[in-house]
């Protein structure tokens, strides 16, 4: 049961990543977030209940089996996960179009800060969005 659990902790965080690497989501992008992590944490239980001799094989090609499912979910992920431009992430990878700084930074905020338990959340990437129109608006007047 420990190892479905650590399983679930590195689906959480290969979607964490994804999420915080390319964080314009659009409006449907949390609830794909939350609706995703419950599929494959459902997924890791059965296959756990469902295939206990993997739980037996040797170190080797049960490491393959898991690592080789781990990159699945990944593929999943990033050719399904929404985005606001309507491309998939996979595609803006393969463009060599990587996240950038700024995207980076606003998906920390937006993601990781819900998952640190510090106050703040989805409220402090309005914020740093609300505050980045109205230094541009001072910018343009100037």
């Amino acid at each position: 049961m420990i190892g479905v659990f650590f399983k679930i902790i590195f689906t959480v965080t290969i979607h964490l990543a994804f999420f915080s690497f390319y964080p314009d989501g659009g409006k449907y992008a949390d609830a794909y977030l939350w609706i995703s992590l419950v599929l494959w944490s459902c997924f890791w239980i059965v296959f756990s209940g469902k295939f206990p001799l993997s739980k037996k094989l040797i170190f080797p090609l049960n490491f393959v089996i898991n690592t080789a499912i781990m990159i699945i979910i990944a593929f999943f992920i990033s050719i399904t996960m929404p985005q606001e431009d309507g491309r998939t992430v996979l595609s803006k990878v393969l463009n060599g179009d990587f996240p950038d700084e700024d995207q980076i930074s606003r998906g920390k905020i937006k993601y990781l800060n819900n998952f640190s338990f510090k106050t703040g959340g989805l409220k402090e990437g309005a914020i740093l969005r609300e505050g980045k129109k109205i230094i541009e608006k001072a910018r343009a007047e100037d």
